[in-house]
């Protein structure tokens, strides 16, 4: 799938959600990039949810809003070593996952960024390549 392909299939997903999901979301941005995990080489991000917090929360002075992030590059890397990798279905659960992130951030729910850490924590655990990342969903 090339990138323009996998914005518009984005666009697309976004638009299925009811518009009521994305109050107070500033947006739902996709780069070509991939985007590694900070503290894990051996895995890459396929999405993320950015909550800077309230205004003045860490100092900042400008309150930047709440985004997701879905990274193009971050889904060939992981397709690369699966050749049953399914885009739509894994563009749809990433989109899915990082809108709950924004949800629950809203209601101060933590549940599923508990729920990463433990996916997270079994695969580390079970030292699987990334491609099997999709394994532990």
């Amino acid at each position: 799938m090339t990138y323009e392909q996998f914005e518009n299939r984005l666009r697309e997903f976004v638009e299925i959600i009811p518009e009521h999901y994305y109050k107070n979301l500033q947006g739902v941005h996709c780069f070509p990039q991939k985007k590694g995990d900070p503290n894990d080489r051996s895995l890459v991000r396929m999405g993320e949810y950015l909550d800077p917090g309230f205004e003045g929360f860490m100092d900042s002075r400008v309150h930047i809003g709440r985004h997701i992030n879905i990274y193009y590059g971050s889904f060939v890397a992981v397709a690369q070593y699966n050749p049953s990798f399914d885009w739509d279905e894994q563009l749809w659960e990433t989109l899915t996952h990082e809108l709950q992130h924004h949800l629950e951030s809203q209601a101060n729910d933590q549940s599923l960024i508990e729920w990463d850490r433990q996916q997270l924590e079994r695969f580390r655990n079970a030292k699987k390549t990334p491609a099997h990342w999709q394994d532990f969903a």
